[in-house]
């Protein structure tokens, strides 16, 4: 059988590891499922599937509220909150509210390949 690939939901790599904020996040357990290999591959092919990288105060904000749950799709939902929420803070401007909405977007539809290709430890 064939090895699972591990999925951070949250990518590029390159933007999500450049800091403090950020890599907490992307580093979240159970935000790197296991799925299997065609199902990575075909989120990885999804342009609409990247996560842009927010901003430092929208970061902070989801930082301070976001809370892990017991599996990766409750805890994708509470992070989708979490930007809902930075997204109405009365200090959030335009620009970070659209980097937000579509940063929802790219988490939403990689719901999509998730969904029956996560692999369960």
């Amino acid at each position: 059988m064939e090895r699972p690939n591990r999925h951070h939901i949250l990518f590029e790599r390159g933007d999500w590891a450049s800091n403090k904020e950020s890599r907490y996040l992307r580093q979240t357990r159970l935000l790197i499922p296991k799925t299997d290999r065609e199902a990575h591959l075909g989120l990885h092919e999804d342009y609409e599937t990247i996560v842009p990288l927010l901003g430092a105060r929208a970061l902070r904000l989801i930082v301070n509220e976001f809370r892990p749950a017991k599996d990766t799709l409750m805890t994708m939902d509470n992070l989708l909150l979490s930007i809902e929420h930075a997204n109405k803070h009365r200090s959030s401007f335009n620009s970070e509210r659209d980097l937000g909405q579509r940063a929802i977007q790219a988490i939403e539809r990689q719901k999509i390949y998730l969904v029956g290709n996560m692999i369960k430890p």
